[in-house]
């Protein structure tokens, strides 16, 4: 009986351990809608303090399949990314105060070039390219927090 407890108690591990990614724990989902259909989803960490804008996925070595970052900010204006420190392709979903995507951007690996979301947003949302990129502007997103 010793036995299976030690197993349980590996394996719950194991299942805490993969859900972290890149030092962040998922703590929503972000649902994908376009004309009222769910086209993707991902289960995001949220980045919703200046310190956590900054560091953003800077040092992650690899983002798994359909997670990603929610940058979640205080007000309403037009927002400046950049890949500094950034070793993975990623996508950005700029996302304004409607919950529509109002437009997405590639971000390239180490670039210290600016990302302008283009119009005033509310929240970003990163994601591995391939990913982010068959997202159709436009499409609304609903956050779900746990």
């Amino acid at each position: 009986m010793a036995g299976r407890w030690i197993l349980l108690l590996c394996l719950c591990g194991t299942i805490s351990a993969a859900e972290n990614f890149c030092g962040y724990i998922p703590k929503a989902t972000v649902a994908v809608l376009s004309e009222g259909e769910k086209i993707s989803s991902f289960r995001v960490a949220v980045a919703d303090r200046p310190e956590l804008h900054r560091r953003g996925l800077m040092q992650c070595a690899a983002l798994p399949p359909k997670q990603g970052l929610l940058f979640i900010f205080d007000d309403l204006r037009e927002r400046f990314f950049w890949m500094h420190d950034t070793t993975i392709p990623l996508a950005i979903l700029y996302i304004g105060d409607d919950g529509r995507i109002v437009s997405i951007k590639e971000g390239k690996p180490g670039s210290d070039a600016t990302i302008p979301s283009g119009r005033p947003v509310r929240y970003a949302l990163e994601v591995n390219l391939k990913e982010g990129m068959t997202v159709p502007v436009g499409a609304t997103v609903k956050i779900s927090f746990d």
